[in-house]
């Protein structure tokens, strides 16, 4: 059963990679229209976003993150540099 599962999953990702590059093709040789002014609005909102947020990790504390240890998963222990 497991294995009809996996045939069909694969079977619809084939299809919908098909679909996918059949309409990006589409989109390559016929262009849609896309609306200009919601579009950079949307963008400037994105980048000002993006500022605010780099502007207020460039902000935080230096000490919070541990930067000079090494957590080795074999036994649990942590290695001071």
């Amino acid at each position: 059963m497991e294995l009809l599962a996996s045939l069909l999953n694969s079977l619809i990702f084939v299809l919908l990679s098909i679909y996918i590059r059949y309409e990006g093709f589409r989109h390559l040789f016929e262009p849609p229209e896309v609306p200009g002014l919601p579009f950079i609005v949307i963008s400037t909102i994105g980048i000002a976003v993006n500022f605010a947020g780099m502007s207020l990790l460039s902000h935080s504390d230096a000490h919070s993150i541990p930067t000079n240890t090494i957590a080795i998963n074999t036994n649990r222990k942590i290695y001071k540099i």
